[in-house]
């Protein structure tokens, strides 16, 4: 009994380890580049850095850049940089969801918060509380 035991106990070590991180589907589908680590990262840098632009350009929609001749050109020009931001952020946060339900990493809240934040911009552009 001793010696199966310890037959088994080398077989076992005899195989080669496998290893734990999970693996990608297909690397030619559209979910299998999205995934990966580097296009997460990326999005959330981009996502940061225009919603940075977005609050430099903040003045634009502010009391001071509201009551111009081109008010309304101001205007668009924010919500195209947020939209970009919101974009760029959701992007982040979707590609890194579909990582974390992969590998079973963790929760990623600096997507999260930057997907708040310009959605936080855009209510209040909506409700009219960033003129002032």
């Amino acid at each position: 009994m001793a010696r199966s035991r310890k037959k088994k106990a080398r077989a076992a070590a005899a195989q080669p380890k496998t290893a734990t991180t999970a693996t990608f589907p297909d690397r030619a589908g559209p979910s299998g580049w999205f995934v990966r680590p580097l296009v997460g990262n990326c999005l959330t840098i981009g996502a940061g850095v225009a919603l940075q632009f977005v609050i430099i350009l903040l003045p634009l929609v502010g009391p001071a850049g509201s009551q111009t001749v081109h008010a309304r050109a101001n205007a668009v020009s924010w919500l195209a940089v947020l939209a970009l931001a919101g974009t760029l952020s959701g992007l982040a946060w979707w590609s890194k969801m579909q990582r974390r339900r992969l590998e079973s990493g963790p929760f990623p809240w600096w997507s999260t918060g930057l997907l708040s934040l310009s959605g936080l911009f855009l209510l209040a552009f909506m409700t009219g509380l960033l003129r002032g």
